[in-house]
């Protein structure tokens, strides 16, 4: 995503984290809506055409679920959608343990 859409995001979801494509770093808004560098917690004024990706953290299973939106598990083969175990009957104690993520 662009740097205006990014702040886009962020605004509607406080907490949110981006990887900067330019050099990998993870960088969060402090409550002043300062850009952080989560590496050296340096202020960062980005360009307009920078790339960012959205960092998703796990949550869990009962987060993940009353979450409403599109979900996914990691699991040891890679991201799986929980329809797949559902429609196969492999509801399992290691699946609802498993890390949670929310699209």
């Amino acid at each position: 995503m662009k740097t205006s859409e990014m702040y886009a995001y962020a605004e509607k979801n406080p907490g949110a984290k981006f990887r900067r494509a330019r050099n990998g770093y993870i960088y969060h808004f402090n409550e002043l809506s300062e850009l952080i560098c989560g590496g050296i917690g340096a202020v960062s004024v980005p360009q307009l055409n920078e790339e960012w990706e959205l960092v998703r953290e796990p949550v869990d299973f009962l987060t993940a679920i009353n979450s409403g939106k599109n979900i996914r598990a990691h699991t040891e083969g890679g991201f799986a959608h929980p329809e797949w175990w559902l429609l196969g009957g492999r509801l399992t104690l290691e699946l609802i343990n498993n890390k949670w993520y929310i699209e």
